[in-house]
């Protein structure tokens, strides 16, 4: 006989009990799915006599199309005017008041937009434009509650079927006025899309602070004449679907190519057929749509982030390939509360901004990442797809608990709840920094500040040419001991920091590009390269190979070598050399090399990172002009 110890007699008591637990658990389960279920086959039913609606809609419309067409007689002819008098005022540039009216209906200022569209129909005929004025009339007139002229403008926009995409969203309108005579006592209907969650169709007046907070954003970041495409990551769920709607119309009146870009990382089984999806709705929106496929082996641990890092990659190089520098992403104010979430449990996870660099390196050197929904709830956006009528598509992992992004959103309200969604980065003053040959330099003094973790950190990772920011224990011991005055030599995160009483110089830790096997490599000739992160190289010629000065300074030219002498010995080793087939060894940062060019990457990327890139505009200047602090 076996005498069991009274502690583990508890333990068993103790299993026993978590079983018994777990079975009721397991019957309440069973209970809701069947309750889901039933839920799920009343949704079919409602779908299909939603499309019978719908097609008897769309002959009701085709009725009232003919009787407004009969009732629509030609003006009278105007008379003669008795004397010639003073010539009429000018009339105003139709582009520009129609700008103008658009900036006063997304400002709030409904008067003056009702006043800009009436006059612009009244001055442009029946032009395509004029029916575009109506429909954003009718948006106008909805705000002010005016249902009856609403409807009307929407007629008058949608006369003749014009195939546009806002076309669509003036029959919801004009449909949903129809059923619901007084939107401000109707009740109104239970809505389930392909979310597979139920929510209210609440029928707020458009545009609505989803479209408007969406679009302030594309007007502040973007610059509407600048020729290169925009691009949208788009997945198929809810939140990239609303941005693409937005962003659609937004290029469209700036006359912006736009381009959706879906990311197959293969790890579900319906991976494929959603980026089909992905394929049809942007068909539908007449809007360009590329796949990009995460190929290769996957990691067992850390899958979220090697995802992550791998969709930035992927459409960083895309949108370089399309010659843009914009990618609009789909965060928002739920992605800022569970990233502060994230922390509060241990993680490191940063909080995504409306306008930053592409944190892909250096995949995404000269892009940067705009979230025009980052300020607006998750919740917020759904009701907004569900009014006009839209499903997406919901990724089981965002409910799958192994991952911590999931356990952050399932413990965050649905509504409500605090709120400080993240905005724009505040420049950090670089204007003290300086590249030299081999080293960012600074005064010791400038890490004091408020800024001045961010800022160190932003100069090892600038200076060390990877992909990582350093963050934690370690930045912040290193900068306390770069408080005080006595000489300093350290390294971190791939970087060295050599310091006196007065100045600080940081660049790349010559070991740690040993220890990175950064070996001797062919110039490929006439394709643009990044060397360790720090320079961007391009050659005309196939006889060069491009490998770390470390063990060939003695092998330079004079003026060469003289010059070399500038630099702090250990960033010496750590600048590039190109060997030709002859074995000249040649450093085309300490001179000009026949059939070669090379830049530096490292102040133009300390620059973005520190916020000093603020808008679209800015990506151009500055790769027309280069950088300036």
């Amino acid at each position: 006989m076996v005498v069991q110890p009274a502690d583990t007699v508890n333990q068993i008591t103790a299993l026993t009990e978590r079983l018994n637990d777990l079975e009721q658990t397991l019957t309440r389960l069973n209970g809701q799915l069947e309750t889901t279920n039933h839920a799920l086959d009343q949704a079919g039913r409602d779908t299909a006599a939603l499309k019978a609606e719908n097609a008897q809609l769309h002959e009701q419309l085709a009725a009232m199309d003919q009787k407004l067409q009969a009732l629509i007689a030609p003006p009278p002819p105007a008379p003669e005017a008795a004397d010639q008098g003073a010539p009429p005022p000018p009339a105003p540039d139709p582009a520009a008041a129609f700008a103008a009216a658009k900036r006063a209906l997304f400002d709030g200022d409904y008067v003056t937009a009702e006043t800009g569209f009436r006059d612009y129909v009244d001055h442009n005929g029946d032009t395509p434009k004029s029916q575009e004025a109506r429909y954003y009339l009718a948006k106008t007139l909805i705000a002010r509650k005016a249902w009856g002229d609403a409807a009307t403008a929407d007629i008058g926009a949608i006369r003749g079927w014009p195939q546009t995409t806002w076309a669509p969203d003036a029959v919801l309108d004009l449909e949903a006025r129809r059923r619901l005579p007084d939107p401000e006592r109707a009740h109104a209907p239970l809505s389930q899309g392909q979310s597979g969650r139920e929510e209210p169709r609440r029928r707020a007046p458009h545009p609505g602070p989803v479209f408007l907070s969406a679009t302030r954003a594309l007007e502040e970041r973007l610059e509407r004449s600048a020729p290169a495409p925009l691009v949208v990551g788009f997945s198929g769920g809810g939140d990239s679907l609303a941005l693409l709607l937005i962003a659609k119309a937004w290029a469209d009146g700036a006359a912006r190519r736009l381009i959706a870009m879906t990311v197959d990382h293969q790890l579900q089984a319906a991976g494929a057929e959603w980026a089909r999806w992905c394929a049809r709705r942007a068909a539908q929106l007449g809007v360009e749509h590329r796949v990009l496929t995460w190929e290769g082996g996957k990691p067992t641990t850390g899958l979220p982030a090697a995802a992550r890092q791998a969709r930035h990659a992927l459409l960083a190089q895309a949108t370089r390939a399309e010659g843009g520098g914009v990618i609009l992403m789909g965060h928002t104010a739920d992605d800022c509360l569970e990233a502060g979430a994230m922390r509060a449990a241990g993680s490191s996870t940063p909080t995504p901004r409306v306008w930053s660099p592409s944190p892909a390196w250096p995949e995404g050197r000269g892009v940067f990442v705009l979230r025009p929904l980052i300020g607006v709830r998750r919740a917020e956006i759904r009701r907004w797809l569900t009014e006009h009528g839209e499903t997406w598509i919901d990724d089981p992992a965002n409910e799958d608990l192994r991952f911590a992004r999931a356990r952050a959103r399932r413990g965050l309200p649905i509504d409500g709840g605090e709120l400080r969604p993240a905005g724009g980065q505040c420049p950090i003053d670089a204007r003290d920094v300086t590249e030299d040959l081999a080293a960012l330099r600074l005064p010791r003094a400038a890490i004091d500040g408020r800024q001045g973790r961010a800022l160190l950190a932003a100069l090892l990772l600038c200076a060390s040419g990877t992909a990582r920011p350093p963050r934690g224990v370690r930045l912040e011991r290193l900068r306390e001991t770069l408080k005080g005055a006595d000489p300093l030599v350290a390294t971190l995160a791939g970087a060295r920091i050599e310091a006196d009483s007065q100045c600080l110089r940081v660049m790349r830790e010559p070991g740690e590009m040993r220890r990175a096997g950064l070996a001797s490599q062919p110039l490929a000739p006439d394709s643009p390269m990044v060397w360790d992160g720090r320079f961007e190289v391009a050659s005309c010629r196939a006889d060069l190979t491009i490998r770390p000065l470390t063990g060939l300074a003695s092998r330079l030219p004079k003026a060469q070598a003289a010059a070399l002498r500038a630099a702090p010995p250990a960033g010496r080793r750590t600048l590039p050399a190109l060997v030709d087939a002859r074995g000249t060894v040649t450093c085309p940062i300490l001179a000009d090399v026949p059939g070669v060019s090379v830049r530096s990457l490292v102040m133009g990327r300390l620059l973005a990172t520190l916020g000093a890139t603020r808008n679209e505009a800015a990506i151009w200047r500055v790769a027309k002009d280069g950088w300036t602090p």
